[in-house]
């Protein structure tokens, strides 16, 4: 498989790698296994949205919760080595 990177993807990626201690194939794998396995953010949305009248919640709230959210799970993030 050959990817086309721009080249401050590919220094990132390779920043990545450093930093975890491993090698850019493998960063680059699990990137992408990542990429292509996990819903994305409108898959999440749709179920979010069809729910959302039956929450009792107002628009507001459930913009707070999302930013809490979106928070916790960027500070439990651990580098992986």
């Amino acid at each position: 498989m050959k990817l086309r990177l721009s080249q401050q993807a590919k220094d990132k990626l390779t920043q990545r790698a450093t930093e975890s201690g491993r090698d850019v194939d493998s960063v680059a794998s699990e990137l992408l296994e990542q990429a292509v396995t996990q819903p994305s953010l409108a898959e999440l949305l749709a179920v979010s949205q069809a729910e959302f009248p039956s929450t009792g919640l107002t628009e507001e709230q459930l913009i707070e919760f999302g930013h809490e959210l979106l928070d916790k799970v960027r500070s439990e993030k651990v580098p992986r080595g």
